[in-house]
């Protein structure tokens, strides 16, 4: 038994006790203070007698004690022999002593240079690794502490290496685990009436910048509490990271409580879900309306073409609010096969909804749905009569342009069809100034209103036709606007003065862009 009061530890720290047992891997110690404890030989600096703490010979038979040996023996020596010393130092990891002899031998042949600072490099790499392995056996053994202080040192000695950044984040990691414990802690005190409050503390966490307050709305998204897996839902889908997707469709899909997969189907309506959105498909036919209503308002926020045919077979849910967000559904994705079920609607359903299917049909932009558009419009009520001109216009080509010029000559004098009140009239022209001309058309908006808007029988609509001609800006515009100088309606002729000026100043605007600057 080699008898022993103290194990002096690299990177600080002393064991006291009596070594019962020594290998080559370890020291087994008798603690003072009763029981036993092992320490790995790699992690003991030397090992000393209890009178030799304040500065007394090391114990024979130690790394040390043998270098101080070689060292003696050595006497000044050369540069070679420094070397040798050195390597002998790195193979028993004292880091310290192996700089010290590479510096003796640097400075013994200085020639010497460029070899010497390789091994310095290996010495202080293998010192730096040596550092980053007691980090990480103290965070094993939870000694947080102490593991700190050795990644202080270690990035003190070598700034910027990957072993102090791993250090770091390896004792940066028990930082956010305690600031995570800290915030689940915070919001589990906050009692049954506190729900507001609690609610206002998660989403704070919202706006709340690092990845600690990101990984506590992760966790809270398990918590027992509902209120706050509802808010933790909810605040991540207002933090925006696209890495929450993953859990918040496993919440949406598998929590036990329906507010809370409401408002994670919500959050997700808010982030980038690049896939996982056909998990969300079965919602669609869940008995509660609210989450049928979230799930579809989601769906068309992602844009997956999938979720088409399952949208499409909710427009006849028996839900109001259900349908409602089919509707929109289907018009912001722009799905061709809504445009026969969304047409039975015009028929069957009350104002509200026929507005709401009027612009889905618009957003949709099939030709197809035109007759449909149009079966109906003079029984309309003026404000779902512009909602259908409007619509004309979204859908526009030929089948919307075709019927909004029709509607527009109505206005023609001697006409036999009445024509419409003025303010559709204008709503006409607006829808007409908002289509594209087709490629290889003869004919566009621009010469229909020129040949039928300009010479309409009402007033404000030739006075509309002159602004929406203005932002056209077009040839063909121009020459007519300056034919309507002379209307006999001074608001017409003071109208086409502006759009003449307006298309003429957007004009040398352009000029000046263009021109190249004349560097002489």
């Amino acid at each position: 038994m080699c008898r022993a009061d103290t194990l002096v530890l690299k990177g600080g720290g002393n064991v006291r006790g009596t070594i019962i047992r020594a290998t080559e891997e370890e020291f087994e110690v008798r603690l003072a203070g009763g029981g036993t404890m092992r320490v790995a030989r790699e992690d003991v600096e030397e090992v000393r007698k209890s009178q030799e703490v304040d500065g007394a010979a090391p114990t024979p038979g130690s790394a040390r004690q043998q270098y101080e040996k070689l060292l003696k023996e050595a006497g000044e020596g050369d540069a070679g022999r420094h070397m040798e010393l050195a390597a002998f130092c790195l193979k028993n990891r004292l880091y310290s002593e192996a700089l010290d002899e590479l510096g003796k031998a640097e400075q013994a042949d200085p020639s010497s240079r460029s070899h010497v600072e390789g091994k310095r490099k290996e010495v202080e790499a293998a010192h730096a690794m040596a550092l980053l392995g007691k980090v990480s056996r103290l965070m094993t053994a939870r000694r947080y502490d102490v593991a700190r202080a050795v990644a202080g040192e270690l990035t003190m000695l070598y700034p910027g290496t990957e072993a102090a950044s791993r250090a770091e984040e390896l004792v940066a990691s028990v930082a956010r685990r305690d600031e995570i414990r800290q915030i689940l802690a915070s919001v589990a005190a906050l009692g049954p009436g506190q729900e507001d409050e609690l609610r206002r503390e998660v989403l704070a966490l919202a706006v709340k910048p690092g990845d600690t307050s990101y990984q506590a709305l992760v966790r809270l998204l398990k918590t027992r509490r509902v209120a706050a897996r509802s808010s933790a839902a909810e605040a991540l889908g207002l933090r925006g990271n696209p890495g929450a997707v993953p859990q918040l469709l496993n919440t949406a899909t598998s929590d036990a409580d329906v507010g809370v997969r409401r408002a994670a189907v919500r959050a997700l309506g808010q982030l980038p879900v690049e896939s996982g959105a056909e998990r969300l498909f079965p919602l669609l036919r869940a008995r509660d309306p609210g989450l049928r209503t979230d799930v579809v308002e989601t769906l068309a926020a992602i844009g997956d073409a999938a979720a088409a045919s399952g949208l499409v077979r909710l427009l006849v849910d028996k839900d109001e609010e259900v349908r409602a967000a089919a509707i929109r559904a289907v018009g912001d994705m722009q799905v061709e096969d809504a445009v026969k079920p969304l047409a039975s609607l015009l028929v069957s359903e009350g104002a509200d909804v026929r507005r709401l299917v009027i612009g889905a049909l618009g957003k949709i932009g099939e030709g197809s749905a035109v007759p449909y558009l149009v079966r109906d419009f003079e029984e309309e009520e003026d404000s779902l009569r512009k909602e259908i001109i409007g619509a004309l216009g979204g859908i526009g080509g030929k089948a919307g342009a075709g019927i909004l010029v029709q509607m527009l000559r109505r206005g023609e004098r001697g006409s036999r069809t009445r024509a419409l009140k003025p303010g559709l009239a204008e709503a006409v022209v607006d829808a007409l100034g908002k289509i594209e001309k087709e490629e290889g058309s003869r004919e566009g908006p621009e010469d229909y209103l020129v040949r039928y808007g300009l010479k309409h029988s009402q007033t404000r609509v030739r006075a509309k036709t002159v602004e929406v001609l203005g932002s056209m800006g077009g040839n063909a515009s121009l020459r007519a606007l300056e034919g309507m100088l002379g209307d006999p309606s001074r608001e017409v002729r003071e109208a086409a003065a502006g759009a003449i000026r307006e298309i003429r100043e957007r004009r040398k605007r352009s000029m000046k862009v263009t021109q190249k600057p004349d560097n002489g």
